[in-house]
């Protein structure tokens, strides 16, 4: 949580709409981040985006996202 902790450390210098979404995510970290520990879990539930992160190549997907 490194990188996200340094942003709620400055969560104030944010508007308010922005430190809204920071505290749900914050809330909610565990299941965002689930998938780093259940073995065979999908790091997101879209399967179209499941799709292309195992079938295109790193460069392709730079260029289609």
């Amino acid at each position: 949580m490194g990188v996200f902790k340094e942003l709620m450390e400055e969560i104030k210098s944010f508007d308010k709409p922005v430190q809204k979404r920071l505290r749900t995510i914050e809330k909610n970290w565990e299941h965002f981040t689930a998938f780093y520990f259940v073995k065979g879990a999908p790091a997101t539930n879209n399967w179209l985006e499941n799709y292309y992160s195992t079938s295109l190549k790193t460069l392709r997907k730079a260029l289609t996202g």
